[in-house]
């Protein structure tokens, strides 16, 4: 569905609640980016790659945004050959009970705090100007234009639709309309966790494929032997 498309399905999906004849009127695109950002949320489909710069001693970055930052995965890199190992502040605390008090040193674990769109390393960088590549999951795009679409298949955009509805119908479902605002929540976020779903399966396989790969996928290049990527 495009954008004016998800408005339209949002009207009529209001009309069908009993809420969409409201004092002031509704604003369908408003609702159709707030669907889309509450089905994105749940979903967690659209993947997000940015980079950061140390400064020595500073532990928390800011990533860049919009979109706004859901959450970070463990292919985050200090440099381009020191993994970053996800964790918490509970995890590290575990591991060293004065992990507050540590000297900067070079970064074993990353994670995203309570604060918008940030960061933490630990230890400390102790030294500056050293790229940390970030990989996770954001948001999706805001739309705009009314052929805009949202970055996941067709079948999922209902979501952000549903989405879109429950969040008017929040404010307005009485009675028997409770009902209807509760069936449009189960059904987007059925969708939302089966699109969850394949995104996982799909990481998985890629997995399974790159741990699979056969000694006859090799290409012979002059006198070396040399596996394909694939």
């Amino acid at each position: 569905m495009t954008y004016l498309e998800i408005q339209l399905r949002i009207q009529r999906l209001c009309t069908i609640g009993g809420w969409a004849n409201v004092d002031p009127p509704p604003d369908w695109g408003f609702l159709s980016n707030e669907g889309l950002r509450l089905f994105s949320t749940e979903a967690q489909y659209m993947p997000g790659e940015t980079t950061i710069t140390t400064v020595a001693n500073q532990a928390e970055y800011v990533l860049d945004s919009p979109p706004n930052w859901l959450s970070i995965t463990d292919d985050c890199t200090y440099g381009i050959d020191q993994q970053l190992y996800l964790a918490d502040e509970n995890t590290t605390r575990r591991q060293d009970r004065m992990w507050r008090q540590r000297a900067a040193d070079t970064p074993r674990n990353i994670w995203m705090t309570n604060k918008l769109n940030t960061v933490r390393v630990h230890p400390k960088p102790s030294a500056a100007d050293i790229t940390v590549y970030i990989f996770g999951w954001t948001v999706d795009e805001h739309m705009t234009e009314l052929d805009d679409r949202p970055n996941c298949r067709d079948i999922y955009h209902e979501g952000a639709a549903l989405f879109g509805a429950c969040h008017h119908g929040d404010l307005y479902a009485r009675g028997e309309e409770v009902g209807i605002l509760d069936r449009y929540r189960a059904k987007a976020q059925g969708l939302a966790n089966k699109l969850n779903d394949e995104m996982a399966n799909e990481g998985a396989t890629v997995f399974q494929m790159r741990m699979q790969r056969r000694p006859q996928d090799r290409l012979i290049l002059g006198r070396e032997a040399r596996y394909s990527q694939r």
